[in-house]
């Protein structure tokens, strides 16, 4: 698969202005940016840039405290709690941590993945369906991880865990896909394989990467975005992007920059 695929004229998040603070911090300071849907987007910057905040917003997990941000052409701030719930569902998130619950099983966790459209008698009648077993079952042969299906997820290595935190966003089916340092802590092959495994799955959905780790995303995605102290220093297309625009990224920060 080569990178970038086919982004449509409709827009999956709109962010015009957008400000978040802390207390008196300020985690973004008025960041505009427009991804269309399908694209596929990499997001850098040095620790405390602000990229985990700005996932924040594009998920709904966070609000702005200026700006705006529009997701999948709703504004979140203006939705009653059911609505914010759907939009939620249509938005697949990988997070750093995984955020999987580590003394059930791996089919639990992976089912975790549609439980924001099922009502709590039709996911307990879920986890006795033969019919979503099967679900499961196919979409962990996607993982390599079918085998696995019913061991308990902290008796797994830490590569299979981020499998299925994966295979559970390929449960829930989004329309958006977003990874928040997925490549943290995975050794270089490793690394690789998880990249075709979100691209792959990304292949006819909108695609965006927070990371440190750029050399293995090139490939599979067409667009870097930096972020540096909150503000948006570029936005480039993945051929215009410059060592020097990496350098000024990264200069005096002490981390090495990214590729």
């Amino acid at each position: 698969m080569t990178a970038g695929g086919e982004a449509s004229s409709a827009t999956a998040f709109a962010i015009t202005g957008a400000s978040k603070a802390f207390g008196g911090f300020d985690a973004l300071r008025e960041v505009t940016l427009t991804i269309r849907t399908g694209e596929r987007v990499a997001i850098l910057g040095p620790s405390g840039a602000g990229k985990s905040t700005l996932l924040r917003l594009m998920t709904t997990a966070a609000m702005p405290t200026g700006g705006s941000v529009e997701v999948l052409g709703a504004s979140p701030q203006r939705l009653r709690s059911g609505e914010l719930r759907a939009l939620r569902s249509r938005i697949g998130m990988v997070h750093q941590q995984l955020l999987l619950v580590p003394q059930s099983s791996v089919f639990q966790n992976v089912l975790a993945g549609r439980l924001g459209r099922l009502s709590l008698p039709r996911a307990l009648l879920a986890l006795l369906s033969p019919r979503v077993a099967g679900e499961v079952s196919r979409v962990l042969d996607q993982v390599g991880l079918v085998s696995k299906i019913y061991e308990r997820v902290d008796r797994l290595s830490g590569g299979e865990q981020q499998r299925v935190a994966i295979a559970r966003v390929l449960y829930q089916e989004p329309e958006v896909l977003i990874a928040d340092e997925p490549l943290a802590s995975v050794d270089p092959v490793r690394s690789l394989d998880l990249v075709r495994l979100l691209a792959q799955f990304a292949s006819d959905r909108t695609l965006i990467v927070a990371t440190h780790q750029l050399e293995p995303l090139l490939p599979y995605v067409s667009r870097v975005v930096g972020l540096r102290e909150g503000r948006l220093l570029f936005d480039r297309h993945k051929d215009a992007l410059t060592a020097e625009d990496l350098d000024r990224l990264y200069a005096g920060t002490g981390e090495v920059r990214a590729a």
